[in-house]
């Protein structure tokens, strides 16, 4: 199916770019009239993204004064920029179509030019907008073995700290994750998945509200999840689902909004993955089978201080006992690192063998086929690869990317999506799982929708996939994911400072394109801008007083000095 979307210019004009002889002449927009007026002088910058048989329409072009001419010109990173019209005369309608040869982004720039020096000369555009075809995807049902008679389960298995490239079914050539491994050879793999932020509590906030950090407002040491949002726990409550949740991270509890719509909340700071199992089972053995359930596991074996238990540290990290000791902690040398990335390897598989044993109590119980289960991460691990160790220190992928695996009810054939995804896509995928429909506020998307597409479309992706950090004294950073290219840019004394990526040929994230593509480095950036604008960052944000026992919590694992 095709159809035609347009891109406002009046609407748009907020925010675009504008240049001028002076700050006096600048183009002005009358919303009532879908009219754009451009007083001699003045200029109007537009940075987007436009694709082949985009054209730039508008009703009429009125020109006022001696020599009043429209001038349109077009910038891309390939092309360099170009005039594409010269419009001397007032005329009923324009058509300039733009001749990309595809999806690109540009910087459209309309100029108004007299000579005559008349304070009303210049020019007046009535409804200009751009205007492209869009196409739409038809997907096919998916298809499952026997529907069940009532709604699913639904368990959310998160491992703090896995970062995608120390799995198995990832490329990984340890044998670190043979469980998960298996598991996703039966369920859907999302090769390409980008979180929300690099540290937990924004991370979880977006996957159990489907909102942006500064939405949600749970964004640094002190904020909390406003009691105002709905969250995934309490949608489901509401439809008589028995809500449980099992955490050992101190940044996901009661004090920062996390208890929300759970029956029972269960958190014992820093427990390894095998007593998280046990106190699951406990809860089994108490349950009434006749409701269906929300389980939510947060476990945390790979989170430093990477402490691995036996058999996994002699087989995965053997000559770590020999690594020197050192002060402060957190600060580590790079002759750490081979230690440390063992350490990490080893507490992965340890967590990665509970996993097993839970998958086995749930077949064993006879719940498996019928219950949605999706594995992730809140966020990777960095080691040194951007400067840094850890994580929540900026938005590489390392530490942005996370491994995310779904099995949706009755699922039997593993698939493997390269198709861009994101944290907030979680609760709409649950709720479209579930039966239930889907809030018109939520940007997400139903990953079984995108699971059984044949073909990716770059119409149906988001516009941006967006990312927000700012923690403790740390600075600023947003990122946004559109296509192939990654901007990340963080904010400087001078001001922003910007890293393009193309991540499909640079998935390390090394080279810098920022300076060799200025064009697609603004207009994602423009995007970022947009995108805050329309959130007033910060607006939801609430802090809470931390307790005693809480700040050291954060304090044993490295989150506050």
């Amino acid at each position: 199916m095709e159809g035609d979307a347009y891109y406002d210019l009046v609407t748009k004009l907020g925010s675009a770019s504008v240049e001028g002889e002076t700050p006096a002449i600048v183009p002005m927009a009358k919303h009532e009239e879908d009219l754009l007026l451009l007083p001699a002088g003045a200029e109007a910058d537009y940075l987007l993204f436009a694709g082949p048989e985009s054209t730039l329409r508008a009703d009429g072009v009125i020109l006022r004064g001696a020599g009043a001419r429209l001038e349109i010109y077009l910038e891309t990173d390939n092309d360099g920029k170009r005039e594409m019209a010269s419009i001397g005369k007032s005329k009923e309608g324009l058509a300039v179509p733009l001749r990309l040869k595809s999806r690109t982004a540009i910087r459209l720039s309309l100029r108004s030019v007299a000579n005559d020096g008349e304070s009303d000369s210049g020019v007046v555009l009535k409804k200009p907008a751009l205007w492209a075809p869009t196409a739409v995807r038809n997907l096919p049902p998916m298809s499952v073995a026997s529907p069940s008679p009532r709604r699913p389960n639904v368990l959310i298995y998160l491992v703090d700290t896995l970062r995608s490239d120390r799995l198995g079914c990832f490329g990984y050539p340890r044998p670190t994750t043979p469980n998960i491994d298996r598991f996703a050879d039966h369920s859907s793999l999302f090769l390409n998945a980008i979180g929300q932020s690099s540290w937990t509590k924004a991370s979880v906030a977006s996957i159990f509200t489907g909102l942006w950090p500064p939405a949600h407002g749970a964004i640094g040491w002190k904020h909390k999840l406003s009691d105002e949002i709905v969250t995934l726990a309490e949608m489901l409550q509401a439809e008589g689902y028995r809500t449980a949740a099992f955490v050992t991270n101190t940044n996901v509890v009661k004090t920062f909004g996390f208890t929300q719509g759970f029956d029972e909340f269960t958190r014992k700071l820093k427990r390894p993955s095998d007593q998280v199992n046990a106190m699951v089972f406990d809860w089994f053995e108490g349950r009434d089978d006749k409701d269906p359930f929300l389980l939510y596991l947060h476990t945390m074996d790979p989170h430093a201080p990477y402490a691995p238990p036996e058999p996994f540290r002699t087989e995965f990290a053997p000559t770590a006992d020999q690594m020197p000791h050192w002060q402060p902690r957190w600060r580590w040398p790079m002759e750490a690192l081979p230690y440390l990335s063992d350490l990490y390897d080893a507490e992965i598989a340890f967590n990665d063998d509970s996993f097993g044993t839970l998958l086995d109590f749930l077949e064993k119980l006879g719940l498996y086929d019928d219950t949605l289960i999706i594995f992730a991460s809140d966020h990777g691990e960095e080691f040194k690869e951007h400067g840094r160790w850890r994580h929540g220190a900026n938005l590489h992928v390392e530490t942005l990317n996370f491994p995310l695996i779904v099995k949706f009810p009755d699922q039997r054939k593993g698939l493997r999506v390269e198709e861009a995804v994101q944290h907030i896509d979680l609760l709409p995928t649950i709720l479209a799982g579930v039966g239930l429909d889907v809030p018109d506020v939520l940007e997400g998307r139903d990953l079984a929708a995108i699971a059984r597409a044949t073909s990716p479309a770059a119409e149906s992706e988001p516009s941006g996939i967006y990312s927000h950090l700012r923690l403790g004294r740390g600075p600023l950073n947003h990122s946004v994911v559109s296509g192939q290219w990654k901007l990340i840019r963080k904010q400087t004394a001078e001001g922003w400072e910007l890293f393009l990526f193309d991540w499909r040929q640079d998935p390390t994230e090394i080279h810098n394109r920022a300076s060799q593509r200025p064009v697609m480095a603004a207009v994602l950036s423009a995007l970022i801008d947009e995108k805050v604008a329309i959130l007033q960052e910060s607006a939801a944000v609430e802090e809470v007083t931390l307790s005693k026992e809480l700040e050291e919590d954060l304090r044993s694992l490295g989150y506050l000095e």
